[in-house]
């Protein structure tokens, strides 16, 4: 999965990223995004407007899981 973030100067960058089950930070069955293998937090996704490049048929199924479970619509 790709993603695209912006710093707080304006400059945009594009990460690699992946969803995992897996990781300790997981917890009640839910998934992580990771970035560089670490967990990407809610409000670094929300301050840095992260948003998604690319991803895959299931990476997408399991980003709609996440967002409607945090009360988002995800297209």
């Amino acid at each position: 999965m790709l993603l695209e973030y912006t710093t707080l100067d304006g400059e945009k960058h594009q990460v690699k990223a992946s969803i995992s089950y897996d990781h300790p930070a997981c917890s009640y069955g839910q998934p992580v995004i990771l970035v560089e293998g670490e967990p990407l937090d809610m409000p670094s996704w929300i301050l840095l407007g992260y948003r998604v490049i690319r991803a895959n048929r299931e990476e997408l199924k399991t980003l709609r899981k996440i967002y409607t479970q945090i009360g988002y619509a995800f297209i």
